[in-house]
């Protein structure tokens, strides 16, 4: 197990935020929403919203994982399809997790926008994580860390919440 602290969140958010902007300069692309995957995403997505100085951000609930910690079928929030709905006002989207660990999530999220921007407009949006497992199915757009090790990652939300079984 690998215990991270919120220390080392502020510093990968902030090096997530400068790889950012320099995507920002190099294709003028400007974030304009910014959309934490909860629960694990949203302080990161937090904290980088607020250091790019993005003022629309969205949550969205999308679950691999029981409340155990064991890998389950890939859920949505029943508040998913108003929250694709709106995203069509949005010029490029900055979606964000804590991690990429199996991939689901994200790929997942990435499944249900192509089958949407198929049927309806909605705008380009970049995956980012803080960290990305080696073994990921699916690679972010932008990570901090690349995780080389099979350490269970422990986030400082969670300290009270992981089984001792990891």
């Amino acid at each position: 197990m690998r215990y991270i602290s919120f220390e080392e969140i502020r510093l990968l958010s902030d090096k997530l935020c400068e790889n950012l902007r320099n995507v920002e300069l190099d294709e003028d692309k400007i974030f304009d929403c910014v959309i934490g995957i909860a629960k694990g995403g949203v302080i990161p997505a937090t904290l980088v919203a607020y250091n790019l100085e993005v003022e629309t951000f969205k949550t969205i609930q999308i679950k691999s994982y029981t409340e155990d910690n064991t890998r389950s079928n890939t859920t949505f929030s029943s508040g998913t399809l108003s929250l694709f709905d709106e995203l069509s006002k949005y010029n490029n989207i900055l979606l964000v997790d804590d991690l990429a660990d199996s991939g689901k999530t994200l790929q997942a999220f990435e499944d249900i926008y192509k089958y949407l921007r198929n049927i309806t407009k909605v705008p380009e949006i970049t995956t980012a994580c803080l960290y990305c497992k080696k073994n990921s199915e699916f690679r972010p757009d932008h990570y901090s860390e690349l995780v080389t090790s099979d350490d269970w990652l422990i986030f400082p939300w969670e300290v009270n919440t992981v089984p001792l079984h990891h």
